[in-house]
């Protein structure tokens, strides 16, 4: 029982922070200067106009950065949990051409989503955690997301080594709508209920 609960604290957690990080971030980005605004790794209409094709028509979208070290893993990610709960709404964000190439080669009986976002030194092969590579892919994925968070979309940032048991988008949106109206009205009756999430 005790871990149910540590379980639904962190899942509420996490919907108030995918609630309030955009928020928060817009705000921030219309108080910056215009020569801080950073610069984007893509070309922006392109990368938008990907979005756009592959996100639900609430504009919810499932967004996981690959390289060509990890598309065996991108693979297994859409086999075992994409395509067995019918998640449609998701982009596989590419760094580098080659995972792109590799994502959508004709050895694959089906071609997978992969927008081909920036090119980096060490895209061909898997980085060690905190080296410099792996902060410069990271630093890249922190950019595709707030990209998309610019363009209006809501974002669930995956990483390649997770499995879905279930399809999150219906639970997170229901419980997303009940957890901002406890941020704003901050009673404890909302906080109970939503603590109590399933």
């Amino acid at each position: 029982m005790k871990m149910r609960r540590v379980v639904s604290v962190a899942a509420v957690i996490t919907v108030i922070g995918l609630l309030v990080v955009p928020l928060v971030y817009r705000t921030r980005m219309t108080t910056m200067t215009p020569d801080i605004t950073p610069l984007p790794h893509s070309d922006n209409s392109t990368y938008i106009h990907a979005l756009v094709q592959r996100a639900s028509p609430d504009r919810y979208i499932i967004l996981a950065l690959v390289d060509a070290a990890f598309v065996d893993m991108a693979v297994n990610l859409y086999e075992t949990s994409l395509r067995p709960n019918s998640i449609d709404n998701f982009l596989f964000v590419g760094v580098g051409r080659r995972a792109c190439d590799l994502m959508r080669s004709s050895a694959r009986s089906t071609p997978l989503p992969c927008y081909h976002y920036a090119d980096d030194a060490a895209s061909d092969t898997a980085s060690i955690y905190r080296s410099s590579d792996f902060i410069r892919k990271m630093n890249i994925r922190t950019d595709m997301i707030i990209e998309a968070l610019n363009a209006g979309f809501t974002v669930v940032h995956t990483d390649l080594d997770v499995v879905f048991l279930h399809n999150p988008l219906p639970h997170l949106k229901v419980w997303a709508v009940i957890c901002l109206l406890c941020v704003l009205r901050f009673t404890s009756y909302c906080i109970s209920k939503c603590l109590k999430w399933p």
